[in-house]
């Protein structure tokens, strides 16, 4: 092959790449990029208001609400098209952690109907107050978008309250691990501690652990700690566990609240730091076991409630209810 036809096959191949370039840009023919975008899942609705506490606030407001407390939300909208989707919530702390959330069962909304969601319960927790991020959501499938978003505005809350459910609390402690390893949550028993409760804080480091691998996929840390290595109850959340007198942190907790007879007992706490503890206590060895053996297994029991009894023979034989 001689050196002219080199060069025209060279000048050739340029030519031809810069054809070929020239047809990916949009106003040689090729309208791809120009293609409108796929509808969002949100775009399917024309969202109205929150309602919370009995006040309307459209998308973007600010209302003023009282942490350490409980607030009656519901969602008002217009579906666009016939569409079968669940709605939920999330609630971000204002240092944009996720403090609390739910999602409701599939449900079959009309074209051109308003909807209004029946009232849920939201909680904000006890702390120093601040600009909360409060979502609307909606899910189709694998699909979701926000819908109605506005930014509450906590005041201070109570120097120690709590409007969590024992299993909103749970939530909560696992929803620490997004993102982090090791957040600082840990197990507490006092520093004479009978064996008993040294057993409940590892069957508890299990089932939390698991739940968190199995929710984001990480080896998580859940340490154990003695009463005399926590110097204050706003250094860390923590699972607080054994019987009044053998752990001191559940004895100021809990203060004049009476464990139930014959019972295991939960009940969650949480400061105007910010941290979370959750009590975990009972009458005798047996019963303070079974409330962790609760707590380990939470998906297998009910504990929607603020304060959980917990009842039994055995390890194998418990049942929840309000305590």
């Amino acid at each position: 092959m001689n050196q002219d036809t080199m060069i025209n096959r060279r000048n050739f191949l340029r030519y031809a790449a810069a054809i070929a370039a020239a047809t990916t840009i949009p106003a040689c023919g090729n309208h791809g990029s120009d293609a409108p975008a796929a509808p969002t899942l949100s775009s399917k609705f024309t969202p109205q208001y929150l309602t919370i506490d009995s006040n309307l606030y459209g998308n973007g407001s600010t209302p003023a609400v009282a942490s350490g407390a409980r607030h009656n939300t519901m969602a008002t909208f217009i579906p666009k098209e016939d569409i079968t989707a669940a709605i939920g919530y999330v609630l971000k702390d204002p240092s944009g952690k996720t403090e609390w959330s739910w999602y409701s069962q599939p449900m079959a909304f009309a074209k051109d109907t308003q909807i209004t969601t029946p009232f849920k319960s939201i909680p904000i927790k006890s702390s120093n107050g601040g600009l909360y991020d409060l979502d609307c959501r909606i899910r189709a499938g694998t699909d979701e978008d926000s819908l109605l978003r506005v930014s509450p505005q906590a005041s201070m809350g109570p120097t120690v309250a709590s409007t969590y459910t024992v299993k909103e609390a749970i939530d909560w402690l696992i929803n620490q691990y997004n993102g982090n390893a090791n957040p600082g949550v840990i197990t507490v028993v006092g520093d004479t501690a009978p064996a008993n409760d040294v057993v409940s804080a590892a069957d508890i480091n299990g089932g939390i652990l698991a739940d968190v691998a199995s929710k984001y996929g990480i080896s998580g840390t859940l340490n154990g700690k003695l009463v005399s290595e926590l110097a204050s109850l706003d250094n860390a959340s923590a699972f607080q566990i054994g019987q009044k007198a053998n752990n001191a942190y559940v004895n100021t907790l809990l203060g004049a609240t009476a464990v139930p007879a014959a019972s295991g007992f939960l009940k969650p706490y949480d400061l105007r730091s910010g941290k979370l503890h959750l009590v975990v206590t009972g009458i005798d060895d047996l019963t303070v076991r079974q409330a962790a053996r609760v707590i380990a297994q939470h998906a297998n029991y009910n504990t929607n409630y603020n304060q959980v009894k917990v009842q039994g023979t055995s390890l194998a034989d418990i049942t929840t209810s309000q305590g």
